[in-house]
């Protein structure tokens, strides 16, 4: 990761901003924030989302730690939705 000036083609207006880059040659580089959003959208929310989730997580014996955890598991689904209605603009 790293930053770059750019300028647009449509405005001229330069900017700064985070992308990735190839590191051989700067051959490649790709938006920074649009990347992050795609695998945010793809790889968490689309895992977050599978029914068998919450069953791959293994919860503790004592019972306030479980609700814990549950209640962590919860926080972790709201916000895969959250991503992916941002994702999805």
């Amino acid at each position: 990761m790293t930053s770059a000036r750019t300028t647009s083609r449509k405005t001229g207006e330069r900017s700064v901003k985070r992308i990735y880059r190839c590191e051989r040659g700067s051959c490649v580089s790709r938006d920074g924030d649009r990347l992050d959003a795609y695998v945010s959208a793809v790889v968490v929310v689309e895992r977050l989302a599978r029914p068998d989730t919450r069953d791959l997580l293994t919860l503790p014996e004592d019972a306030d730690a479980a609700a814990a955890a549950r209640a962590k598991v919860d926080a972790i689904c709201d916000k895969s939705v959250r991503l992916r209605a941002r994702a999805n603009g």
